[in-house]
């Protein structure tokens, strides 16, 4: 027969027991990147997209955040937040070892092919095509700058507004644009008849890599494992397929909102 202490530590228990299946478990925190471009921006798309796919198969909630470029960096290397949403393959090694504690993961997101949009029928088909006219570039794209900066006869100006641009190249005001190409041909397309009356001239092609704060090493393996997982199933690249009409869908969303 229980004694009443047994049934009084008998009861304690359980109600202990009920106290801890009543109480709702505590959400795992997110892992967080920081992106230097904002999070409707295609490459921030694609990468974002990868990356919450990729953690979601290892268990873990993923989030990205917008930040200035150097306020980015600044966040992902103290640890802050967890990683960089993507940054150029070198990176770390042209920025000569400011940011010690990023560790890129060996997948590239998303090839970025960097080119000089043009008109047809104006003759340009090479870089030395390019000499005596005049390419805009957007201020802080120093890929631009470091690529075309040298070709002393080609007069090389800053448009911060990148659609202005492309206008101006419409009207013959300028001869070619800095941009990806993929964004290039999206943005000529937004002007009326004027996506089928552009080219491209190659300058280089870039792969975009996204890289983890060296307290996460350990999940480096599993990242890319998941993303040669989702190459094999055919989601990696169904994922970097419609990531182009998602940014086309919310870019005519905002500019409906800011005619509005």
């Amino acid at each position: 027969m229980f004694s009443h202490w047994d049934i009084l530590r008998q009861l304690k228990l359980a109600c202990f027991l009920l106290l801890i299946a009543a109480t709702p478990a505590r959400a795992e925190e997110p892992i967080r990147f920081s992106s230097a471009m904002e999070l409707d921006a295609l490459n921030s798309m694609v990468s974002h997209d990868l990356l919450k796919e990729a953690f979601r198969r290892i268990g873990h909630p993923f989030e990205a955040e917008f930040h200035s470029a150097r306020r980015s960096l600044l966040s992902s290397n103290t640890g802050e937040t967890d990683g960089e949403l993507f940054r150029v393959k070198n990176f770390l090694e042209i920025s000569n070892g400011k940011y010690p504690n990023l560790i890129r993961i060996e997948t590239e997101l998303r090839k970025l092919e960097i080119v000089v949009v043009t008109r047809k029928g104006e003759g340009l088909e090479t870089l030395d095509d390019l000499d005596g006219r005049t390419v805009s570039y957007v201020p802080g794209h120093r890929i631009y700058k470091a690529m075309l900066g040298g070709r002393e006869a080609l007069n090389l100006i800053e448009i911060p507004d990148v659609n202005w641009a492309f206008q101006l190249l419409h009207k013959g005001r300028i001869d070619g644009v800095g941009s990806d190409r993929v964004l290039g041909e999206f943005r000529a397309a937004r002007i009326e008849g004027f996506g089928d009356q552009i080219s491209s001239i190659p300058i280089v092609d870039i792969g975009l890599y996204a890289f983890i704060h060296k307290r996460h090493k350990s999940l480096v393996p599993e990242l890319e494992a998941a993303f040669e997982e989702m190459k094999r199933d055919g989601s990696f690249d169904r994922i970097r397929e419609l990531a182009p009409t998602r940014y086309q869908v919310q870019f005519a969303l905002k500019t409906a909102a800011v005619g509005n």
